[in-house]
């Protein structure tokens, strides 16, 4: 069994922010895992889903909050 890479499950928690949670967990952990992929910008996060699921476009919710989504890594990268 091999686990899955952070790059791939941070594809899929921009996927799932299509969905709002009352505790935005999947945001929260999308920071965390794009913090920790090193992807601070909003096109690089584009490129990461992409690289998943290249026949997809990003969730219309997720495109909305993608610049802030980048502001939260690079503030979480210091």
């Amino acid at each position: 069994m091999t686990a899955a890479k952070p790059s791939y499950i941070l594809a899929m928690k921009l996927k799932a922010l299509e969905r709002t949670t009352i505790d935005d967990r999947d945001y929260d952990d999308a920071v965390n895992l794009g913090a920790e992929c090193g992807v601070p910008t909003a096109e690089g996060l584009r490129e990461v889903f992409q690289q998943f699921f290249p026949d997809e476009e990003l969730p219309p919710k997720a495109k909305m909050r993608l610049e802030a989504f980048a502001e939260a890594i690079r503030v979480k990268l210091g």
